[in-house]
């Protein structure tokens, strides 16, 4: 059946029957049939007659907002907290505001999760390859694929940015229907642990799931280690239809804590307990071209090449590989490997002899920061530089955890600024410092612009540098100010200008 866009806009009457059967309601139904142009939790893009939904936020209770939502207009308000007395419109009560917007947005849509063929990933580290590399194998093999996470959507020859990791209700249930009108019957997507939160995907059921890692983060968000697991295990005991593809080292605790799981694919290296499914017999031997891969399955041994570095992205591969079998019974054949291309911002090489080899990538946590600086190391005989900072209004613990990382496993340091958002960058890099010292081999340059200059004019052509934390952002946050700032744009700009005659 072909997945269908609402030819008329959906009742009042016709959403609280949706909120009633997801138990979501807990006012007594209006049963107006005044049609529902739209509903939306931000006073800037609430239209005259339209539903306004009120939910206690992270730092701002949209509660508060109803008085002039009212004044603007709103046809009806959707809220968490008892109707006010005496309203002047309709009020629906709900239990859960979030999880209201993205089935409005479902039911506004068609529902076209109905339709496509789900596969998400989660893990601290590890999702947006994994998504990149999955769509790519899908397609390699013959089937469209839309992909969608932090570097945005794919399919086809289109791409649309993405303000989140997961898109909010709003973007993702358009986008899922306008790439199921395309012919498009399989989505492969990054779900954070604040989609799962914030129920963003509560109305989506996935025939596929893989958790990649799981270590410190965004701890600003769910304030504890066991707040954080317990959102990322939600994909596995509420959203997963069908097989959950697991790194091993987080098999056993996940089964403890999801008795459900019935179709479980673990994975990992030779040696990791319990004992992968699908076993990566790790090669540590890493050139700019690329890497090695070789791993048993199902009773046979599998090898080929492919055009990444990291044992991280060895084990990456593995998993979207394993996702691709759930959609074509096979493990796709290893000449495809090599076609998928180069993920921006993901240990993304940038060589321009006699210049130094320059690696750009995301990461921003103390984990994937030790990975990309390992396997840098191996890349080079001479210097390991490293230029990074760490954003603002974030998880602050992890700074001098960071900055440990960066002097144990790098030869030169340098810190400057990464994202500063409200806060001051000097502020954040002092913080940083504290797990440097007591090393000298370190620099502190508060402008990033000047800092991956400078560092690239010190290394020599048999060095490496790392550039880490921002990987393809395209700005850099000072406050409510986005600058435009691309990393990799600024090494390429430096080098052509130093080869210019």
């Amino acid at each position: 059946m072909e997945p269908q866009l609402c030819k008329k806009h959906p009742t009042l009457c016709e959403f609280e029957a949706l909120l009633s059967e997801k138990q979501l309601l807990l006012s007594t139904p209006t049963q107006l049939l005044t049609p529902i142009h739209g509903i939306t939790p931000r006073l800037g893009k609430l239209q005259r007659g339209e539903g306004f939904l009120a939910y206690a936020g992270v730092h701002v209770d949209g509660h508060d907002g109803i008085p002039d939502a009212v004044q603007q207009g709103a046809g009806f308000v959707v809220g968490e907290k008892a109707p006010p007395q005496n309203s002047s419109v309709p009020y629906i009560q709900v239990r859960n505001g979030r999880e209201a917007w993205s089935w409005w947005e479902s039911l506004k849509a068609g529902h076209p999760q109905d339709h496509l063929t789900l596969l998400g990933v989660t893990g601290t580290n590890g999702k947006t390859s994994t998504v990149w590399m999955t769509r790519a194998l899908l397609e390699a093999s013959g089937i469209p694929c839309l992909s969608i996470g932090t570097l945005g959507a794919f399919w086809g020859q289109e791409h649309l940015s993405a303000g989140h990791t997961t898109p909010d209700p709003d973007v993702l249930f358009p986008l899922l229907a306008t790439a199921s009108k395309t012919g498009v019957r399989h989505v492969v997507m990054e779900v954070s642990s604040h989609s799962i939160e914030q129920k963003k995907v509560a109305p989506l059921r996935f025939s596929s799931a893989a958790f990649t890692c799981f270590s410190r983060d965004h701890l600003d968000f769910h304030l504890t280690m066991e707040a954080y697991w317990h959102a990322k295990t939600q994909l596995f005991s509420h959203l997963l239809q069908g097989r959950a593809i697991v790194h091993a080292a987080l098999a056993s605790r996940l089964l403890g804590d999801v008795a459900t799981l019935s179709d479980l694919c673990t994975y990992g290296p030779t040696g990791a307990f319990p004992t992968p499914t699908a076993t990566l017999l790790l090669n540590p031997i890493f050139t700019p071209e690329g890497t090695p891969l070789s791993f048993l399955h199902e009773g046979q041994r599998f090898e080929g090449h492919i055009p990444f570095l990291g044992t991280h992205n060895q084990e990456n591969f593995l998993a979207a590989l394993l996702l691709t079998q759930v959609c074509t019974g096979k493990i796709p054949d290893s000449n495809l490997w090599k076609t998928v291309p180069q993920i921006p911002g993901r240990l993304e090489q940038i060589q321009r002899p006699p210049a130094p080899l320059v690696l750009v990538d995301f990461a921003h946590k103390p984990g994937a920061l030790a990975a990309v600086l390992h396997t840098a190391r191996t890349l080079t005989s001479q210097k390991l530089w490293v230029v990074f900072g760490c954003g603002g209004n974030r998880d602050t613990g992890k700074r001098p955890q960071m900055g440990a990382i960066a002097k144990e496993c790098a030869d030169f340091v340098c810190l400057t600024s990464d994202n500063p958002r409200s806060e001051a960058p000097l502020a954040i890099l002092r913080e940083i410092e504290a797990g440097v010292l007591p090393s000298s081999a370190y620099v502190i340059i508060e402008n990033r612009r000047d800092a991956i200059h400078w560092v690239l004019a010190q290394a020599s052509e048999h060095d490496v540098v790392v550039i880490a934390g921002k990987g393809d952002e395209t700005v850099q946050i000072y406050g409510d100010e986005r600058r435009p700032f691309s990393d990799s744009l600024v090494v390429r700009e430096y080098l052509q200008a130093k080869a210019a005659p």
